[in-house]
């Protein structure tokens, strides 16, 4: 990793941690604040499913705990906290707040707290567990509960990415009957507006009681004005679209001429989810280790290697030195002391050297930092038809722009006619882009993109190669040519089997991913239940699929012949001429019926290495040789004909 004159680290590119000016800031942070109803009302068999619904809300919050730790970024920037509301202890015991159990305090997701929340759901007596754990029923104030969540989030993250409360209740009046309940609720809601309108928080009810009327939800209603009655059974669903909500990764100033500019937010709509970096540890004692690296003269680093490799003059002066050693500096850590030389440096410490024409060119640490460092923005450069863009060109998956309000007012008017004159015309805007100073400049289009209900208009940022990226095309022009013409039959044949094969494409999870997070959940909770199977299958894996397609499959094996993949016999080379001396064999000429005679008459006569290699392998597929991966000529002719 690279860093800046500030000692600040530099980034190749934009990343999820990383703001616009490419320093890893707190306000990455994901909160989510699970606030369970711990009242009599949740203890109750629900009438339907038999099941009290605390336990189905435990059960549901221990699956989302689980998905949290074991996502991609779950451990390093969501942190989660769980809490049992309306209980008659009070865990943590102050003040502040009364009648509420955090039963996982705000905090990343460990193996712990899963397996806490996956007892508490699988309790054969919740009734039982409950009074044992929280001491049984009372009320609580819901104002001071949400006031306790604000407090928790500023002091864990002062301005996180994303704070979501969810509040999953049976009750339609959480807060209370009467003037009492009326009051309760008026604080409560205050408390939610600054909730959302100061931290930037979003705050959600779960339905999960005996069916009602919508007209008995007023009081959820008035916390959550998007409450559902159907809102728990969609609760997967809301946690990702609120976990996962694209944010802007850079805010960037768009020029469109001097003088004339606006500011845009930069979005990603499609990024590869990898596994969680790993950590090294002690193989004994698991604890967690530290690395650091250092760079030695390329004279001392070999003189090292040749004396750690010279042999032991004896094992007793070896015993003997090892004894002394350990008198003098005894090590109970088990750990091997790491030494620092004179002559080892630090990568700072060092410059960069490029041999160019025989001569060695050297730049500094600084030189090469100042190098790097480009204007930051886009930049419109000109406008051409969108027809013109090629697929094949793509670098990398698109983005997305959108105006941004905030920081530049009229941004969004501006935006919105460049955006619908561009899409009126069918033209695109080519565009330099730079999402921060340190990284390198990109050659964008800008395709407009439009809705029916104009409820994502915007840009799409197609990448496009520079110059120096392109790659020369003249080799596959030397590739040959498709010659054969195929017939009316055969074309008819393969567009029906096209038509009969479109299906509706519905995206697929990642099966080496997802039996990773199995691997994690099983060695956090111990549960080896759950089952992955790989979901990305042909379409003919289905039996009934099979069947649909398997007469237009017939028509197109009538129409080529058989395409099963077998290799196929070569064809019989031409007879002996009248002077019995054999044509020039081509590339094909081997095999036939008489293959094997052949071989064998060109074996005995020491002309077999004027074969050619398709010769020799289609003459070894035909008498069952394999070749074992020999590709050269001298290779193949080793083999035992």
């Amino acid at each position: 990793m690279e860093f800046d004159e500030e000692g600040q680290p530099m980034f190749d590119e934009f990343d999820e941690g990383i703001d616009g000016g490419g320093r890893l800031f707190e306000s990455n942070k994901k909160l989510s604040f699970y606030i369970i109803d711990g009242g009599a009302a949740m203890l109750e068999p629900h009438s339907e499913t038999g099941e009290p619904p605390f336990t189905r809300a435990a059960k549901a919050v221990a699956e989302q705990v689980l998905k949290v730790g074991c996502s991609s970024a779950g451990g390093l920037h969501h942190m989660v906290s769980v809490i049992v509301a309306n209980t008659a202890s009070s865990k943590p015991e102050s003040g502040l707040v009364q009648h509420f159990h955090e039963v996982l305090p705000l905090d990343f997701v460990s193996g712990e707290a899963a397996v806490t929340m996956k007892e508490l759901g699988n309790a054969d007596d919740i009734s039982s567990t409950f009074d044992e754990q929280f001491g049984g029923h009372a009320t609580a104030d819901l104002a001071q509960i949400i006031y306790y969540v604000r407090k928790m989030a500023k002091r864990k993250a002062k301005s996180a990415r994303q704070l979501a409360v969810y509040y999953i209740t049976a009750s339609t009046r959480p807060c209370g009957e009467g003037v009492t309940g009326r009051a309760a609720m008026n604080a409560a809601l205050k408390n939610i507006a600054d909730l959302r309108d100061i931290d930037n928080g979003e705050f959600t009810c779960l339905y999960i009681g005996e069916p009602r009327a919508e007209t008995e939800m007023d009081c959820l209603q008035k916390l959550d004005p998007n409450f559902s009655l159907d809102s728990f059974e969609e609760l997967e669903t809301i946690v990702y679209q609120k976990a996962f909500a694209p944010r802007a990764y850079s805010i960037l100033p768009f020029e469109i001429a001097p003088g004339v500019q606006l500011d845009v937010g930069l979005f990603t709509l499609a990024a590869e989810t990898k596994r969680p970096t790993p950590k090294w540890v002690d193989a004994e004692t698991e604890k967690s280790v530290q690395s650091r690296t250092v760079y030695k003269p390329k004279a001392a680093a070999t003189a090292e290697k040749a004396k750690a490799a010279e042999p032991a003059a004896s094992a007793v002066d070896d015993d003997e030195f090892t004894e002394k050693e350990e008198e003098q500096k005894p090590n109970t850590s088990g750990v091997k002391p790491f030494v620092v030389g004179e002559a080892d440096r630090a990568r700072s410490e060092l410059k960069q050297a490029i041999e160019l024409g025989g001569e060695k060119i050297v730049f500094s640490q600084e030189e090469l930092a100042k190098l790097k460092r480009f204007r930051k923005g886009l930049v419109l450069l000109g406008f051409k038809p969108i027809a013109n863009l090629r697929v094949d060109r793509h670098v990398e998956a698109p983005r997305f722009i959108y105006p941004n309000e905030k920081t530049t007012e009229g941004s969004r008017k501006l935006f919105r006619a460049l955006l619908e004159r561009c899409s009126e015309r069918k033209q695109m805007i080519v565009c330099y882009l730079n999402t921060a100073a340190h990284t390198r400049p990109r050659l964008v289009t800008l395709v407009p993109s439009r809705n029916s209900d104009s409820s994502c208009d915007g840009f799409h940022v197609v990448q496009l190669p520079l110059a120096d990226d392109c790659v020369d095309g003249s080799e596959i022009d030397k590739a040959p040519k498709f010659d054969d013409e195929e017939s009316e039959e055969q074309r008819n044949a393969t567009r029906a089997l096209v038509r009969k094969l479109t299906a509706k494409f519905e995206p697929f999870e990642n099966p080496n991913l997802q039996r990773f997070y199995s691997m994690l959940i099983e060695y956090a909770t111990g549960d080896d239940s759950r089952v992955v199977e790989d979901g990305i299958k042909p379409y003919f894996s289905n039996e009934k699929a099979l069947a649909r397609v398997q007469p237009q499959l017939d028509a197109v094996v009538d129409a080529f012949g058989d395409l099963s993949g077998a290799p196929a016999k070569a064809k019989r080379g031409p007879a002996e001429t009248a002077g019995g001396a054999a044509p020039k064999r081509g590339k094909a000429a081997a095999g036939g019926d008489d293959g094997g005679a052949d071989l064998e008459a060109a074996a005995k006569s020491g002309k077999l290495s004027s074969w050619t290699i398709p010769q020799l392998k289609a003459a070894a597929t035909e008498r069952g040789i394999s070749l074992g991966g020999a590709k050269k000529k001298d290779e193949v002719m080793e083999k035992d004909f």
